[in-house]
């Protein structure tokens, strides 16, 4: 009996493992004078500049944005358990940094971003925006004139949490939306006159990963096998 209960164990984990997405992750720190090739793709007619193991966006007028999306998609729905996590550190914004974005992209631009905004009688504020299929849902998080510091979104199948460094700022328990994601990026853009962000690296990942889930099963098997001696 508790042979079965193993083998069954074993397969279950197993199948996670190959089911799960092999997608690229992004682990970036933005060393040297430009971008990695293999990461990332360049969009608008902005100005996109590296030095100093930071990446700088600035919008230089309406219409001439600046725009940057890693180059590979992560073909990756949350299944039970998992969640996809991002995190950049030393983002800073300009003052007058209205319409810029940050955050994880689905199709078109459906998305969780977080961006600089006037929000309920807040100028500049630090807002959740949460866009899927031309409907937009905005959350006030913090109030400041820039976007300062390392920021983080998790995402899963019923939640998303916004931290600041390792302060929770939102928390959707059970109730996360229907996103048209059926592949994750992660963008970032600076679209409005003069509008700049600067992010000192890049990380994306899914928890638990693949790896994991694939060593618990090789590990059931060896346990089986150790077993049936």
């Amino acid at each position: 009996m508790k042979k079965s209960l193993l083998m069954s164990l074993v397969l279950v984990l197993s199948g996670a493992a190959w089911a799960s997405p092999v997608g690229v992750y992004i682990d970036d720190d933005f060393p040297g004078s430009s971008l990695d090739s293999g990461t990332w793709i360049s969009e608008g007619g902005g100005t996109i500049t590296v030095a100093d193991s930071k990446v700088t966006l600035q919008g230089n007028n309406w219409g001439t944005n600046a725009r940057l999306h890693s180059q590979n998609h992560l073909q990756f729905l949350p299944e039970a358990d998992q969640e996809v996590v991002l995190t950049s550190t030393g983002i800073t914004t300009q003052e007058w940094g209205n319409g810029v974005y940050w955050g994880l992209a689905g199709a078109g631009d459906n998305g969780i971003f977080l961006m600089m905004d006037d929000f309920g009688g807040v100028s500049k504020a630090t807002v959740l925006n949460v866009k899927n299929n031309g409907s937009e849902q905005k959350v006030y998080l913090m109030g400041s004139n820039t976007m300062n510091g390392d920021f983080s979104i998790a995402w899963s199948t019923d939640n998303i949490q916004v931290w600041h460094g390792s302060t929770l700022l939102f928390d959707l328990l059970n109730d996360a939306p229907s996103l048209n994601m059926p592949s994750v990026a992660m963008r970032v853009y600076a679209e409005s006159w003069n509008s700049q962000i600067q992010i000192g690296s890049a990380h994306l990942k899914i928890i638990p990963e693949p790896a994991t889930l694939s060593l618990l099963a090789a590990g059931g098997l060896a346990l089986l096998r150790r077993r049936s001696r």
